[in-house]
């Protein structure tokens, strides 16, 4: 009886910490505003690049997409800062929800329940570097998808790293480069 306290005490202590960064992480999200943050950068200079990979960082925890802090770095600091801060910013966010996914996996007790998943969803190949690489390439859900499944499913770190970042790169430059034709036509 005592143990089943126990279990459930430091499951909660897992719980309350997790849920109180995510529910800020929502709230910083959804009162982003754009120009308030340029205001910030450009008063803050010299710490620029960490404010931009902490954004990046918390947007990774919500659903909102990070595009338009890509297109201030762009504006801001130019094209190939907005490709490396947009590569390390959503690889650091992928890092997130890889160990967001982990905690879900550690709570839930995930290795005793897997078992009993749809063969569909059991035998997912989420260890497999082209499964990552692949599925990151749905946009909206398939790198948060990544991410947490990762997690849960405990991808070896270093495979997750290295997909997270060439996915990211790939990404970065396929936007940024978008975003940077977009802005010739209007000069």
């Amino acid at each position: 009886m005592s143990s089943s306290i126990t279990t459930h005490k430091n499951k909660w202590q897992k719980i309350i910490p997790l849920v109180i960064f995510i529910v800020l992480a929502i709230i910083f999200a959804i009162n982003l505003d754009i120009d308030q943050l340029k205001v910030f950068i450009s008063n803050n200079e010299s710490l620029s690049t960490l404010i931009f990979l902490a954004v990046y960082a918390l947007l990774g925890l919500t659903p909102i997409p990070s595009e338009p802090v890509t297109f201030l770095a762009l504006t801001l600091n130019g094209t190939w800062f907005a490709i490396g801060i947009f590569t390390v910013g959503n690889t650091l966010a992928a890092l997130l929800e890889y160990f967001l996914g982990d905690q879900m996996s550690s709570l839930t007790d995930f290795e005793q329940k897997k078992e009993k998943l749809p063969a569909p969803i059991s035998q997912l190949p989420i260890q497999s570097p082209v499964y990552q690489l692949v599925v990151r390439a749905i946009p909206g859900f398939g790198p948060k998808f990544v991410g947490i499944s990762s997690g849960i499913y405990r991808v070896p770190l270093t495979t997750y790293i290295w997909t997270s970042f060439v996915a990211n790169m790939m990404g970065a430059i396929l936007i940024v480069l978008t975003m940077t034709g977009i802005l010739s036509l209007f000069k």
